[in-house]
């Protein structure tokens, strides 16, 4: 199948498969990401055209022709089956290329979004308590160096032609605010303090899209906040951009183009893995936290494990006998699970008001070498696996049959780790119906890092308002009964709002079931 009018037939399947209801068949130059698309499905569709026109291309390029028509032209290009277009090299900092980037359709969706709402965009934040002999200005230092040693952060969007684009600066270009220590009489006024620069919203128009604050309470004890746009890092990234920090700060690395890259880190990362005891450990780790179905966390979340930096308050709810027979069957007449059904009530109950995109995933993830199929770490938390994309009107039957094609998606990606760890744990603990994550409190942000003499160890601080809420709720059955459960951080939630959220949302998946029991 090589000639264009084939393979864009047989492309235009992939994609109605891959999206759902929110492709329309024929519109062959609208970028997959303006579909609702998102990165995971994006690795379904990677599979897919594997599995089809028997080449692979590197994700990075699917980014970059990113509809249908460029794939078209992208299989073409391909030459004979079997040929694999080589993948991007792998690198540590890059020079400043003169001229402005365009950008990749997925980025370039969200920057006309931001442009549209006037805000500086979501944020991401570490916080950290300093404790022992400490300069912050050498961190100040720090921080320039490895912001401007990051072509991700170092340089400004901007428009060109109506369109956005990622504008490189030189580091002498680069906007920082000037070096300044609050001082403060103890740890509540260093928080307030730090709350106060995380909601201060960060200019990606005009270069800014990171800040370091410092709070002093004495000459062994500092508080240090690190804000970074949502447009250039993400949960992974700022776990790498801390371990950055520490070490250009420690001058293990003086040249700046000979920091860490994402490569150095995931290696790091796995070999901590391995430092726990590989499975087993991982496998304990999550036995100790999940402990006996239903209600039971069991020990006290390990500091390996995500989310271990924030305490947190769950909420039960059990559903009558009768109402559980109503899931169940509303779930069957459709072909899907009670989790699909609770994943679309979630997305049709905060469609309208919600001011982020909910993401979805079941409760395992592996990562894998980037450029490559081997898994070399099995993580116990979540990534964005499953995602609704339909829309708020859209028929409760045809909203669930959209979760429950999703999850199906999911799991098939995930399938072989999935089945592995299921296998280690047991069904009773982890097993398919488990429920979704919002957003992600990534672990490696708590883990402690030396600053020269002094160790710096995550501190308590509330999220700004923007940041995506971490929430997850799964299901038990218990024969006759099911009960739901909502775990949420106790730093955002009180007891009593997070029972309000529960009753909210279970209320919410009654009447979704309702219009699906037909």
């Amino acid at each position: 199948m090589t000639d264009p009018a084939s393979v864009r037939a047989a492309l235009d399947t992939i994609w109605k498969e891959v999206l759902g209801d929110a492709y329309t068949s024929g519109t062959h130059d609208t970028p997959f990401f303006e579909f609702g698309g998102s990165s995971i499905q994006l690795l379904e569709l990677s599979r897919r055209i594997t599995a089809t026109f028997e080449v692979k291309f590197p994700l990075r390029q699917l980014f970059e022709y990113s509809t249908l028509e460029q794939q078209v032209t992208l299989v073409g290009k391909s030459g004979a089956a079997g040929t694999d277009v080589p993948a991007p090299a792998e690198g540590r900092a890059r020079p400043v290329v003169p001229g402005d980037r365009p950008l990749v359709p997925q980025q370039a969706v969200k920057l006309r979004r931001l442009r549209a709402s006037g805000g500086g965009g979501r944020r991401v934040f570490a916080a950290l308590r300093v404790d022992g002999v400490f300069d912050p200005h050498r961190l100040f230092d720090a921080f320039r160096a490895v912001v401007t040693s990051r072509d991700t952060l170092r340089g400004t969007f901007a428009w060109q032609d109506e369109e956005p684009v990622w504008r490189p600066l030189s580091p002498q270009e680069m906007p920082f605010e000037a070096d300044h220590v609050e001082t403060v009489a103890d740890e509540v006024e260093a928080l307030a303090y730090l709350a106060r620069q995380a909601d201060r919203p960060l200019a990606p128009w005009d270069g800014r899209l990171a800040r370091l604050a410092v709070a002093r309470v004495d000459a062994t004890t500092h508080y240090v906040l690190v804000v970074v746009s949502h447009l250039a890092v993400d949960g992974w990234s700022l776990g790498l951009l801390l371990d950055q920090l520490a070490d250009e700060h420690n001058a293990v690395a003086a040249d700046p183009a000979g920091l860490p890259s994402f490569y150095d880190w995931a290696d790091r990362y796995n070999k901590q893995i391995a430092d726990r005891g590989g499975m087993e450990g991982v496998v304990r780790d999550w036995r100790e936290y999940l402990g006996s179905p239903p209600y039971q966390r069991g020990t006290p979340m390990p500091a390996a494990v995500p989310g271990a930096e924030r305490g947190c308050a769950m909420a039960f709810t059990r559903l009558d006998a009768t109402t559980t027979r109503l899931l169940r069957r509303a779930a069957a007449r459709h072909d899907a699970t009670v989790f699909s059904l609770l994943v679309a009530a979630l997305h049709r109950q905060e469609a309208d008001d919600s001011r982020h995109d909910l993401q979805y995933s079941t409760a395992t993830s592996v990562r894998h070498e980037l450029g490559s199929d081997r898994v070399v770490g099995l993580l116990s938390d979540a990534r964005v696996l499953l995602r609704c994309v339909s829309a708020p009107h859209t028929p409760a039957p045809d909203a669930l049959r959209e979760a429950e094609r999703s999850r199906r998606q999911a799991l098939g990606l995930l399938a072989p780790p999935f089945r592995t760890l299921r296998a280690h744990i047991g069904d009773d603990v982890l097993d398919e119906t488990t429920t979704p994550y919002v957003a992600l409190n990534p672990a490696w942000l708590s883990t402690p890092r030396r600053l020269g003499s002094a160790t710096a160890t995550s501190a308590p601080l509330a999220a700004p308002e923007d940041y995506p809420k971490y929430v997850q709720y799964w299901w038990t059955d218990q024969g006759d009964e099911l009960v739901c459960t909502l775990r949420v951080p106790s730093d955002r939630f009180t007891a009593d709002q997070a029972d309000a959220l529960l009753r909210r949302t279970v209320e919410s998946t009654i009447g979704f079931a309702r219009g699906c029991d037909v």
